[in-house]
């Protein structure tokens, strides 16, 4: 076991190219793996001796012990399997889609207490939709926590949509950051951030361990469509199924917000959603100015199809309004007939 701590921890601080430093620090804390250059010489070869003749040219070719410790050690630690070595007591939070909201388990939740997440959609303008509103607003009022999708290096979008979020009554309390883990993490607010691991995030590095970090203010999570191996605590985006242990093995992460939006500070907590006066007003402003912001920000083909079907519709209404007024005026005529 030992043998496998070595290698195990050596594979996954050591890859090309070398993981972010943050990263390897949570490392350092939650499995007490440490950097090392390469594998430990004094590990026994697993297949073959550690001695290699030179190549003939006076330049040492690969040890092949080395080569075949770092092949197991490759099968051995999948990055999916690496929690599966550090294990812990199993605790997740649900975090739904609004299409999975749609399904029986949510309901289930919800009938047992439970308060799952709901992520909001990552074009803000998706929420103005009637059927989309109504549901997160009633969600939220039945004890659903609004999470904010977030993208690494996009923290000012990110702060004008959670102010519009906000000024919607839909304050977020935790952000889903849908590209993975970065570094530059710690430079937006504090507050609990989700890294999104499913494979449609198309974040490829070493996983974030399961486990609640807390990092300069900043509570990291792990987030995924399914349980990490292992156990440790985790956010299961969109179950399909209650995991083992039901109700018990609910926890929720250390929730609350913080951004900055147009120098105005907003704390969103559990209590409420603390700014200035001005930021009231901002948050407000938002209402218009997000919808305007993205529609000048869309490419033009999707801007001119938005634009032919809205005069469609508008023409519809008109033609069918005008309709109404026709059928109106030939019945009035027939009753003076009458």
């Amino acid at each position: 076991m030992i043998l496998t701590h070595i290698l195990l921890c050596s594979l996954i601080l050591e890859p090309a190219p070398a993981p972010q430093p943050l990263l390897v620090q949570l490392y350092v804390q939650e499995y007490g793996c440490h950097p090392l250059r390469g594998l430990p010489d004094k590990v026994p070869a697993l297949d073959a001796p550690e001695q290699e003749p030179s190549d003939g040219d006076g330049t040492a070719a690969p040890l092949p012990g080395r080569v075949a410790k770092l092949e197991v050690a490759q099968a051995v630690v999948a990055m999916r399997d690496i929690g599966s070595y550090f294990p812990a007591e199993q605790r997740w939070w649900p975090l739904f889609t609004d299409r999975q909201a749609a399904q029986p388990i949510y309901r289930q939740m919800l009938g047992a207490g439970v308060k799952p997440g709901v992520l909001l959609p990552e074009n803000p303008l998706e929420i103005l939709k009637p059927s989309t509103y109504r549901f997160y607003y009633q969600a939220v009022q039945e004890g659903a926590i609004v999470v904010q999708p977030m993208r690494n290096h996009q923290f000012d979008h990110f702060a004008a949509r959670a102010s519009f979020a906000s000024a919607l009554g839909l304050r977020p309390l935790a952000a889903l950051v849908v590209d993975g883990w970065s570094d530059n993490l710690l430079a937006a607010g504090k507050g609990a951030y989700l890294i999104d691991h499913r494979g449609s995030s198309g974040y490829g590095g070493l996983p974030v361990p399961a486990r609640q970090h807390e990092v300069q203010g900043r509570y990291i999570y792990h987030a995924s469509d399914t349980l990490p191996h292992g156990g440790g605590f985790a956010v299961v985006i969109d179950p399909q199924y209650w995991p083992d242990g039901g109700v018990g093995r609910v926890d929720y992460p250390e929730l609350g917000l913080s951004w900055e939006y147009l120098n105005s500070d907003f704390h969103s907590r559990l209590e409420g959603l603390e700014t200035s006066p001005m930021g009231h007003v901002l948050a407000m402003a938002t209402l218009l100015s997000v919808p305007v912001g993205l529609f000048f920000a869309t490419p033009w083909p999707n801007v001119l199809q938005w634009v032919g079907t809205s005069i469609s519709w508008v023409s519809l209404v008109i033609g069918a309004g005008l309709l109404l007024l026709l059928i109106l005026a030939a019945l009035r005529r027939l009753r003076r007939l009458w």
